[in-house]
């Protein structure tokens, strides 16, 4: 009887330990932390109902650093005023003074956003008559907190005069107060 003990004493908890201690050895020499971290996060994401198809963890950002041919020819035809988003701009493009990361979508930290005017602008497709219209929202930026040196590097910017519609600036009708002019992509607005 103390044989049929013993035996059954070698396979209680001792054996459960070391097999499961075996077993989680083993996982951890195959599984990165970082993948169990993304699959907890998708679980629990899924379990409260807001679960993605898509991996969240861990971001590869490379992928989204690339710029396409197309991207590159559209930003030096904005720079120039030819692109499609500068239909209707009258004035100095921000992103000049702005820099890459705010680009023409923003004012100056230090100006503040005056009164705007509108246009349908045409996004040409690969072929002919397959383009979009935007609606494209110009704003301008008016003195705030900008020093007369943020000014003048604003107004060094490429001048666009697409069409220009209005005769008083933006900034209380004061020119002296305009700074630059941002630019806003809408939705879209029909076909061309």
């Amino acid at each position: 009887m103390k044989e049929n003990d013993q035996k059954k004493d070698a396979l209680g908890p001792e054996l459960i330990d070391s097999s499961i201690a075996d077993a989680l050895s083993d996982f951890s020499q195959r599984v990165s932390r970082r993948r169990v971290i993304a699959k907890i996060g998708k679980w629990t994401l899924t379990v409260l109902g807001v679960g993605t198809d898509v991996e969240m963890l861990p971001v590869d950002r490379r992928a989204l650093a690339q710029t396409s041919s197309a991207d590159i020819i559209e930003d030096l035809q904005d720079a120039t005023c030819t692109g499609w988003k500068m239909c209707g701009m009258c004035g100095n493009r921000c992103n000049c003074c702005n820099g890459p990361q705010l680009g023409f979508a923003a004012c100056p930290g230090c100006a503040n956003e005056g009164s705007f005017w509108s246009a349908c602008c045409c996004k040409p497709g690969t072929l002919p008559g397959l383009g979009t219209k935007y609606n494209v929202d110009y704003y301008d930026c008016c003195k705030g907190s900008c020093s007369e040196d943020k000014v003048a590097q604003c107004r060094a910017c490429t001048w666009c005069a697409n069409g220009c519609p209005q005769p008083v600036w933006g900034c209380g009708g004061d020119i002296t107060r305009y700074v630059c002019t941002k630019v806003i992509v809408g939705s879209s607005c029909g076909s061309c």
